[in-house]
């Protein structure tokens, strides 16, 4: 009752013996307005969302009285600041339970489920909304925040089973011990050095990466496992390369704040860092940049491949072009 598509236009063929429908040429309509594939995909995502694997068992309270120990499951996870916390607590409205009653999930039959609220100190609350915008019924769990993140850790790490890479140009610097600077170089002849020292550095993140510093606006953090940053030759040239390991495919929208987050990581945080270690190499001292080249560009496989492409097929004009003069 809350979303219905129907498919509007399509252009069909076979390969292989199979009928075969492209999703860039499908034309969807809701409601008398035009869709793309991934937007209408994120609508029905968000009102009808998939619950947690995370089951609670509580004695859930409403006006002082008890219920018997129950199951509860957990819909979703609200990670609520002071001011959100304590207005839950007193059963007062709050914008988060009318965003969460928007959507709906599949009833459950052996326990009640709704909505797990952690504060800022790891105390929480498991909230059953019966469809209002306060806590009608509520359960305390004292200490859930750690308990629950190693649960979800535990979980994203058994079925993130996909993998994709970000890639990025890399800049690499010689240290010029007679002048005291340095000196842009190839670095492709040190690619072996370069890699143990990103993957020693990697050590230091753990098992998650880059990922375990995901901020709760990330958009992708529930679909990222781990991000690790590595090098590896694309053709001819030495990449700076980011190694996603995720439990689901990314949106546009979410490779985007993916992008963004990881040039965040390589310019300030997590390169900024590895750029001030040295690098031992037979020729002395080297620097490798992840963000500080001339013409930074963040690309997935595919962009990547475009971009190849591209390059080489300009190229090829110009040498053509050389050879009519």
């Amino acid at each position: 009752h809350k979303i219905a598509a129907y498919l509007n236009s399509a252009f069909v063929r076979y390969e292989n013996d199979e009928l075969v429908i492209s999703e860039e040429e499908i034309a969807l309509f809701c409601k008398e307005k035009g869709y793309d594939v991934e937007e209408l995909i994120q609508r029905e995502a968000a009102l009808y969302p998939e619950r947690t694997t995370i089951m609670l068992r509580g004695m859930f309270s409403r006006n002082g009285l008890s219920s018997d120990v129950t199951n509860f499951y957990v819909d979703e996870i609200i990670y609520a600041d002071e001011e959100q916390f304590t207005k839950v607590r007193r059963t007062e409205d709050v914008e988060i339970f009318k965003e969460y009653n928007e959507k709906t999930y599949e009833p459950v039959t052996d326990g009640v489920h709704g909505v797990l609220v952690i504060g800022p100190n790891g105390d929480g609350i498991m909230v059953d909304t019966q469809g209002y915008d306060y806590a009608r019924y509520m359960s305390y769990a004292p200490n859930i925040e750690m308990p629950i993140n190693y649960m979800l850790e535990q979980r994203m790490r058994e079925e993130a089973t996909l993998e994709m890479k970000l890639y990025v140009p890399l800049k690499v610097e010689e240290l010029d011990r007679e002048m005291g600077d340095t000196n842009e170089i190839d670095g492709e002849l040190y690619l072996r050095e370069i890699r143990k020292k990103v993957y020693d550095f990697n050590l230091e993140d753990g098992e998650r990466g880059l990922a375990r510093y995901f901020g709760k606006d990330n958009i992708s953090r529930n679909k990222v496992y781990s991000i690790k940053p590595d090098v590896e030759m694309v053709r001819d040239t030495m990449m700076g390369v980011a190694v996603i390991k995720m439990t689901k495919p990314l949106t546009q929208t979410e490779i985007d704040d993916l992008k963004d987050y990881v040039t965040g990581q390589f310019s300030d945080g997590w390169g900024e860092s590895f750029e001030q270690r040295e690098i031992q190499v037979s020729g002395g001292e080297i620097y490798v940049h992840f963000w500080d080249s001339e013409e930074y560009y963040i690309n997935t496989d595919e962009e990547m491949e475009q971009k190849l492409e591209q390059n080489l097929n300009e190229g090829m004009q110009g040498m053509q072009g050389m050879s009519g003069m």
